[in-house]
């Protein structure tokens, strides 16, 4: 009733994000974005259709809190 169950919690943390909602979030180039995939520094997407690739959303968010912590470590 109150409690959540695993899968639906399980389904929370995997929200795939598109790449307008990723650069809504973090404010980079797409080109500075796939360098930094490459060189393993951000979060790689997940090919959904053949045409398409998505970001988990836990990803984004995880990488966004260690820009942050990173930030305040260096002041």
């Amino acid at each position: 009733m109150g409690s959540r169950s695993s899968s639906g919690l399980e389904c929370q943390e995997r929200i795939f994000l598109s790449w307008s909602k990723v650069r809504d979030r973090i404010k980079l180039s797409r080109s500075t974005v796939w360098r930094c995939v490459r060189d393993g520094t951000f979060p790689a997407p997940i090919r959904i259709s053949p045409g398409r690739v998505a970001w988990l959303r836990t990803d984004i968010d995880h990488w966004i809190q260690a820009q942050v912590l990173a930030s305040r470590r260096r002041t």
